[in-house]
């Protein structure tokens, strides 16, 4: 409940760590993530009940949560990667764009801070094409999620001939995360589709 809570509009308030050639120290919101790691090493020893002098990276690590500056950046990064899908109509396309191409040296905004910590190749990156709907539409799709193998089995057996059907799937084996689709047309097997990602 509290990382929502401390994660709400990162993207805004929160400058992850990062540090050019030419300088010597980092440059992020240091002192506000310090206090935050503080809090964390507090919820970290009442989760293990560990003695309060246990040090905190390993307190975090036996609690088995994330420490709070990975979390805040992850967050962030994942938010701004997210604004440079935006398609050529979005409003706020020009500004990505623009504070990505041209950083400035005083009176910076989230988008220049987060434009310099990130690595992201905006012209590499593949942009969402949106559709429009009124808020009451429906969707014409439909998915099944069974609760047991025999059930999925049954229900599969029952309807694999009618219509348009889509299996996806995901493993880690040898670990390897891989992904794969197969596309079904009243039981004629059209395409599939799979991709190794990388390494758990």
């Amino acid at each position: 409940m509290a990382v929502p809570q401390i994660c709400y509009a990162a993207n805004v308030w929160y400058r992850p760590p990062h540090k050019k050639d030419t300088e010597t120290r980092r440059n992020s919101i240091v002192k506000l993530t310090k206090q935050l790691e503080l809090i964390q090493q507090q919820v970290a020893i009442s989760i293990t009940g560990a003695m309060r002098t246990t040090a905190s990276d390993e307190a975090t690590v036996h609690a088995n949560i994330k420490l709070i500056a990975i979390q805040l950046n992850e967050t962030v990064l994942k938010s701004y990667a997210r604004f440079t899908t935006r398609p050529t109509n979005h409003p706020l396309y020009p500004a990505i764009q623009r504070t990505a191409r041209h950083p400035v040296q005083r009176h910076k905004t989230a988008l220049h801070h987060h434009a310099e910590s990130s690595s992201f190749n905006q012209s590499a990156m593949e942009k969402i094409v949106t559709t429009r709907a009124p808020p009451g539409t429906t969707s014409p799709h439909t998915f099944q999620i069974v609760p047991s193998k025999k059930e999925s089995i049954k229900w599969d057996n029952d309807h694999f001939g009618n219509g348009t059907m889509i299996y996806t799937d995901s493993s880690g084996y040898k670990n390897m995360v891989g992904t794969s689709a197969v596309l079904y047309n009243n039981g004629i097997k059209i395409v599939s589709l799979k991709y190794q990602l990388r390494t758990i």
